[in-house]
């Protein structure tokens, strides 16, 4: 079960290998767990609702007689009964008549305490609970449900994570080309654990991904398979990771921001910004560019004039410029940049200075004596 996509896999021998063409997608929200009863499919979400998915002979769909609202934690299935665990350790059974589900008194049963249940494949008549000290097992004694044998101390081996684990990933694939991506992982990090994360375009040579999450690629590339390292150094925590984010970070122009204006004439949000400023003709004015991949960036001003920004290293280009003194008016701003490939890309960010009238240089001053 991965997310809302029920995936197959077939032995192949020497391993599992994922049947693409008999993955199912499930229209059930937050799926949590998933079970099978014969060619059926059983499904708990987050709010602890049983979906039942039949199977129509070339497609699945949810039979609403057979879903069950519940406050389930937990399933499992033989061939013949589900089995719901709920919060108050309460594992109701049910048998299904074709047309519905009814619950079996007789195989249901409480167990204080209860986190999982597995029922023991085509026999209805066990069932094991695990809770924190161990596994119990559960059997129908001919007028109901109880436990026949306990294994304590299981969760001990449980209480200590194992470092450090690999995670690696299918590949992804897209249709457009790419030489740069930026990853962004979301994760959680107590003290003393540590994720570590690489990417491989052809499955065998990993990069590690650094800081920065921009790895660059020799040659284009239009899949990628990801790869995990978990390390703790405290056996009682682990790190988690919740998901990765990839990026198609290709030559691109992200923004235009001012960073500074002398003699601001005023009416401008707080700097730096990225929106629109007024500025003040015969002043100068910071401004920084950042263009992803470009080695150089060209600022070209509707008024004719020309700037070629600096290079500040991580795809930063910055930049000084000013008005001539006796102009007012609009300014639309077009830039260009280019990489090392000979690609070339433009954006244009209209009137995105404005210059008002110079007060101060129309002001005659009279000394009257």
């Amino acid at each position: 079960l991965d997310d809302n996509q029920v995936r197959v896999f077939k032995d192949a021998g020497n391993g599992f290998l994922e049947a693409p063409a008999l993955n199912i997608m499930l229209d059930v929200d937050n799926p949590i767990q998933l079970t099978t009863m014969g060619e059926d499919l059983v499904v708990l979400d987050h709010q602890g609702k049983l979906h039942y998915i039949r199977y129509q002979g070339s497609f699945y769909e949810e039979d609403p007689a057979l879903s069950l609202l519940s406050d389930g934690i937990a399933i499992d299935a033989s061939d013949n009964t589900l089995y719901s665990l709920k919060n108050s350790g309460e594992a109701d059974a049910y048998s299904t008549s074709g047309s519905s589900f009814i619950e079996n008194e007789y195989l249901s049963f409480v167990h204080d305490g209860a986190v999982s249940i597995a029922a023991n494949g085509s026999d209805d008549q066990t069932v094991y609970i695990r809770d924190e000290n161990g596994v119990t097992a559960y059997m129908f004694d001919g007028n109901q449900t109880v436990p026949i044998t306990t294994i304590n101390g299981l969760n001990k081996a449980y209480q200590a994570y194992l470092s450090p684990r690999t995670l690696q990933t299918l590949f992804y694939h897209w249709a457009e080309e790419t030489k740069r991506i930026y990853v962004e992982p979301t994760m959680i990090l107590l003290s003393g654990t540590e994720i570590k994360l690489f990417v491989s375009s052809d499955g065998v040579h990993f990069t590690p991904v650094d800081a920065s999450g921009i790895v660059e690629f020799t040659d284009a590339i239009t899949q990628l398979m990801i790869k995990a390292v978990f390390t703790t150094t405290n056996i009682l925590d682990t790190p988690v990771l919740q998901h990765i984010r990839v990026i198609d970070k290709s030559l691109s122009i992200e923004y235009l921001e001012t960073t500074r204006i002398v003699r601001d004439p005023g009416g401008n949000p707080p700097l730096p910004t990225k929106s629109p400023v007024n500025v003040t003709g015969g002043y100068n004015f910071d401004m920084r560019v950042e263009a992803i991949g470009a080695t150089d960036v060209l600022v070209e001003f509707s008024d004719g004039e020309i700037l070629h920004l600096v290079d500040q290293g991580e795809f930063i280009f910055t930049g000084t410029h000013h008005f001539p003194e006796d102009f007012t008016g609009s300014i639309d701003v077009k830039i260009t940049v280019n990489d090392d490939d000979g690609n070339v890309i433009e954006r244009d960010f209209l009137a995105h200075y404005m210059v008002p009238d110079n007060i101060m240089n129309n002001i005659t001053i009279y000394d009257v004596k």
